[in-house]
């Protein structure tokens, strides 16, 4: 016989269970809603970033204290040689240039020198006298030539050739004058013939952000011949030959006129058995 008790436990068992089909069905349900109304978000989300992005806010120029909108940003750096730069540093040598004044050069350039001789070269630079009178005031020999070119208050001239032999006789680096004249002098010898090549060069020099620097200004060149007489080829010649024209030509003819002498002279002196007869 069963008991009431047992019945009774039996319908709470069988109601549990209904219970618990019915609470898996809805989870169930509750999940398969909630991933048809995610997926497309996922979908349309699985191709960007993970990490959002942050919005940069506009910037907007704060006002100073006088109510004047601020300073635009300082330009970028830039590398160079000397180390970094910027770009208002090339817009100072500009102004710097700009501002340096005018003055007149006057030079001599001979057009033909002797390999033996030396030349003298003369640079004459101001900034009042015009540059027909500085052409004037040059002694030295030669074509003169001249032109209005940039002035600092300290200029470089420099005077070069591949195949001269040349002496600053003053300065090259000189201080300028506003008034007075400042003269370069060289002094110019060749060591080859033919046509050769001088070069005149004129620099400035200033500073820039505390450094001294240079720069060209103006550059002449000029061509000379150097000659070589006819006495000065044959002088050259002996002087590299001699010891093989002695050797090769001096010598054998020496004793070919010396026995020719020794011949004749047995020709002329009779014979001692005709002296006797006689």
């Amino acid at each position: 016989m069963i008991s009431p008790v047992s019945v009774k436990e039996a319908a709470v068992d069988k109601k549990a269970g209904k219970v618990s089909k019915v609470a898996i069905r809805s989870w169930i349900t509750g999940v398969s809603l909630l991933l048809l109304l995610a997926g497309p978000a996922l979908y349309l989300g699985c191709g960007s970033s993970s990490e959002p992005q942050a919005v940069k806010p506009i910037e907007k120029s704060t006002p100073s204290a006088t109510g004047q909108p601020a300073p635009p940003p300082e330009p970028p750096e830039i590398i160079t040689r000397g180390g970094p730069a910027r770009y208002d540093q090339f817009k100072v040598i500009d102004r710097i240039l700009d501002k340096l004044p005018m003055g007149n050069v006057a030079f001599n350039a001979p057009a033909i020198i002797n390999i033996n001789d030396t030349a003298s070269i003369q640079l004459i630079l101001s900034l009042s006298k015009p540059v027909a009178e500085l052409k004037q005031m040059i002694e030295a020999e030669g074509e003169k030539q001249g032109e209005s070119v940039k002035v600092s208050d300290q200029m470089e001239a420099r005077l070069t050739g591949v195949h001269f032999q040349i002496h600053a006789v003053t300065a090259e680096t000189q201080a300028i004058s506003s008034r007075e004249e400042t003269r370069w002098a060289w002094e110019v010898k060749p060591l080859m013939a033919g046509r050769q090549r001088l070069h005149l060069t004129l620099a400035a020099e200033f500073n820039v952000a505390g450094h001294p620097t240079q720069r060209t200004i103006r550059t002449f060149d000029k061509n000379i011949e150097v000659n070589v007489t006819l006495v000065q080829k044959g002088t050259e010649f002996i002087g590299k030959f001699g010891q093989w024209l002695w050797a090769a030509i001096i010598i054998p003819v020496a004793g070919w006129l010396w026995k020719r002498r020794k011949d004749s002279q047995a020709v002329s002196s009779p014979a001692p058995e005709e002296e006797e007869s006689q």
